[in-house]
């Protein structure tokens, strides 16, 4: 049912990319391109967020009201819908055979990273959040590469830059997902390049010791929500 439900949403995803106009990357090649198309970056500053344990953090619900989304732009039949939904159904089974279930849920519900239409799933649910995010969030330009999202924004003061934070963190909680934000930065390592804006240039990022963003100025930086 996994190879099912991951051919059925390849074709659901790609038919959303292709109807609206949001920041879903894939590459590297897809962040430069964002990156070098932004105007004055000199005016500008990153956010940059995490989604906290994005793939157990889907819920049926959240997923649900997404293919529901969905259905806005891509034809998904009820048997499609039954199929994706089905395959969320998964049980695993300790050394003495007593299954193992999430504490939260009785329905064995579960988008897992090992599953064969995990990565098509977080899509889905990032194109959802993408486009909730660009209504409702009051930046220049936001974008998603997997469970990392970057904007940038006008050189707010810290006051609107925490506002807009709050925006950034209801949106998720609409969602039941918990994110991690830092605001007012000038420099970030995303995912695997780093991206200046004072000299609006970019360079590979290998250091993976070294912290995740770098600014050089004093960001504001938000623990976990």
């Amino acid at each position: 049912m996994g190879r099912v439900s991951k051919a059925i949403l390849d074709r659901i995803n790609n038919t959303i990319r292709s109807r609206i106009r949001v920041n879903q990357w894939r590459n590297n090649s897809s962040v430069l391109k964002w990156f070098t198309n932004l105007d004055k970056k000199k005016n500008l500053t990153f956010l940059v967020f995490d989604i906290v344990d994005f793939y157990p953090s889907i819920s049926e619900e959240l997923l649900s009201k997404c293919l529901l989304w969905a259905k806005r732009y891509a034809s998904i039949s009820n048997t499609e819908h039954s199929a994706i939904l089905n395959a969320r159904r998964s049980l695993l089974y300790d050394h003495k055979g007593n299954t193992w279930e999430k504490r939260e849920t009785n329905n064995q519900f579960d988008v897992s990273m090992g599953a064969y239409d995990g990565a098509e799933v977080c899509e889905l649910v990032g194109l959802y959040i993408l486009y909730q995010l660009e209504i409702q969030l009051g930046v220049d330009s936001v974008g998603l590469y997997r469970d990392d999202g970057l904007a940038v924004m006008r050189s707010f003061s810290g006051s609107n830059a925490d506002r807009i934070r709050k925006d950034l963190v209801k949106v998720f909680q609409s969602c039941g997902l918990k994110i991690t934000v830092q605001t007012n930065l000038r420099s970030v390592n995303f995912p695997d390049v780093t991206l200046n804006l004072n000299t609006a240039s970019y360079q590979p990022y290998r250091n993976q010791m070294t912290s995740r963003s770098t600014s050089t100025a004093s960001p504001t930086i938000h623990p976990q929500l």
